[in-house]
């Protein structure tokens, strides 16, 4: 007599565990919901606030946080650094409503896993979900701009330095003086105000008189 044998090879796929953390209840459901509709996501759990946060990472030990960087008095950048500091395995994405430079930043020298706006498209969501639990950063394109953009004006504003003449005369030119108004003002020639506005341009990467008068307002030169 013969048997005959049959294996079922059963694939188990493994759900990635998330906690959502935001004050607007409405927007934290709408997450979970999208997330448990993919079918690869176990939802642990919804904090409205740091501290709550934390007690639901003590008693889950989640795959990925998804957090509003701006969340209450325990904020979104408090929580990384003790996720970083704990060595804990866990992802984090910040969400936002609106680009923070600073926060963006601060977030960044802490290695988080993504940063993205709230009004991002689903498709952008899920796929920054995908790309940070295959261990890879996801920065939206709108944040990774101006967080480039303020770095490369920091950047520029370290390396410039002004002397107090090429100072008074920029502020000058902010307030919409002449060359020949600027030289009565400070007791100096015509010609050597040119002088210096011309040294004064090519110093900070400007061609114009309008130009100058931006980046003295950028630079916190002149009150507007």
């Amino acid at each position: 007599m013969s048997f005959i044998i049959k294996v079922y090879i059963i694939e188990v796929h493994m759900k990635n565990s998330v906690i959502i953390v935001d004050d607007q209840t409405l927007f934290a459901e709408g997450i979970k919901s999208i997330l448990i509709s993919t079918g690869n996501f176990i939802v642990k759990g919804i904090a409205s606030s740091g501290l709550e946060c934390l007690g639901l990472i003590d008693k889950n030990k989640p795959d990925l946080i998804i957090i509003n960087s701006s969340i209450g008095e325990i904020s979104g950048i408090d929580i990384l650094k003790i996720i970083r500091e704990h060595k804990m395995p866990i992802k984090i994405l910040f969400i936002s409503s609106e680009i923070n430079v600073n926060v963006a930043i601060d977030a960044l020298n802490y290695n988080v896993d993504g940063l993205i706006l709230k009004n991002s498209t689903l498709s952008d969501f899920l796929s920054a979900i995908n790309s940070i639990l295959e261990d890879n950063q996801f920065i939206h394109p709108l944040i990774l701009d101006a967080v480039n953009s303020y770095l490369a004006q920091t950047d520029n504003c370290k390396k410039t330095t002004l002397t107090k003449r090429e100072t008074q005369i920029l502020c000058m030119i902010s307030a919409g003086y002449l060359n020949k108004e600027i030289g009565s003002e400070l007791n100096i020639s015509e010609r050597t105000v040119k002088n210096h506005v011309s040294n004064l341009f090519k110093k900070i990467g400007v061609s114009d008189r309008t130009q100058a008068a931006v980046y003295a307002i950028k630079n916190n030169l002149v009150n507007i």
